[in-house]
């Protein structure tokens, strides 16, 4: 069906959900019922345009009162021929527009532990977190997924739902804990850490323990998860700048370095102490680029002191120097283009 021809589908349920006397148009909207499902259920990724949403929210609008209608919303949930996108959308009216019913209830909790289909057990945890945090099978299943699922999608979400609708339960905690040590899935790890910080900061130990993820953990993305969260949650907190200035000085990641470099210049900008601190890095950092679209660290530094210090005296100095002899081309030729610009300023 064309797009045009969508648009009068839903045109014309719009128009049925203003009819008073429903028994008086009971076959043409049977017949228009019909059609919408079959858009619907034959809907794939080469479809001109993604009406899936609109289409099954207003079968809901227009036809959700009828126990039909909720059996259909279940059985494309489940169906294996239902598009990706089919799936989630049934599985989020579900929720949406029985939130009292306890069957909707029992058919999320199942979805969401024995579903064939990933983007359906991440839905359905979604939606039961969303709609029905209290629940203790809820939270069961919440900690089962985030432990057990066979999905690295499905813990990550699960993961997420746990420390956002969990927060200052222990036993949670140290599932979450669990997680950012073991998970081999490194977004899950991340995650973990992620909640872990912004749930939890007021607890003793988390502070001490993010730290130790900061320069532990064998991935550089957890541990630049692990410091970014350090400059968010304990920037008031005395010494947590130098934590991140040791993650720039001395991990062994140019990513990491360079990550570190730019939360020090966010969260701690005006500290005039940390020019030396750029200088050095923007002289002594290690990097050697290998792929043109490579982040340099020392050119990060250079740039946070051309921002925050551009009429200091040895700003000019430290310019020239690396416009000349940094080993970085493109670290040369950007000093060089600075240089240019502060000398057309200055004239």
């Amino acid at each position: 069906i064309s797009i045009t021809g969508i648009d009068s589908l839903l045109l014309a349920a719009d128009c049925l959900v203003e009819v008073r006397a429903r028994n008086e148009v009971v076959q043409p909207a049977s017949l228009l019922l019909e059609r919408m499902k079959q858009c619907v259920e034959s809907y794939s990724s080469n479809s001109p345009v993604n009406y899936t949403k609109s289409l099954i929210a207003s079968i809901v609008r227009s036809w959700g009162e009828t126990p039909e209608t909720f059996a259909w919303l279940n059985r494309i949930a489940r169906r294996y021929s239902s598009s990706y996108t089919t799936r989630r959308v049934a599985v989020q009216e579900l929720a949406k527009g029985w939130q009292t019913d306890p069957k909707a209830l029992n058919i999320l909790k199942n979805l969401a532990m024995e579903s064939q289909h990933i983007d359906v057990r991440e839905t359905a945890m979604q939606e039961l977190a969303k709609g029905w945090r209290e629940d203790l099978d809820v939270l069961n299943i919440l900690k089962n997924r985030a432990r057990e699922g066979r999905s690295g999608a499905v813990r990550i979400s699960a993961i997420q739902e746990l420390g956002k609708s969990r927060r200052k339960d222990l036993d949670v905690l140290n599932i979450l804990k669990i997680c950012a040590q073991e998970d081999k899935v490194v977004d899950a790890r991340s995650a973990a850490v992620r909640a872990i910080a912004r749930g939890w900061r007021e607890n003793s130990d988390t502070l001490t323990w993010i730290k130790a993820c900061a320069q532990g953990d064998v991935s550089w993305t957890v541990r630049r998860v692990a410091f970014q969260e350090l400059a968010r949650c304990w920037s008031d907190v005395l010494y947590t700048s130098n934590w991140i200035k040791t993650c720039a000085q001395e991990d062994v990641s140019w990513i990491v370095r360079s990550a570190a470099v730019q939360e020090l210049a966010r969260g701690w900008e005006s500290d005039s102490a940390l020019f030396e601190f750029w200088w050095d890095r923007t002289l002594n950092d290690p990097f050697e680029r290998e792929y043109d679209w490579q982040d340099n660290p020392r050119q990060i530094a250079l740039q946070v002191i051309v921002q925050q210090y551009p009429d200091h005296p040895k700003t000019t100095e430290l310019l020239q120097d690396r416009a000349q002899n940094d080993i970085d081309e493109k670290l040369r030729d950007w000093a060089t283009k600075q240089l240019n610009r502060l000398t057309d300023a200055t004239e």
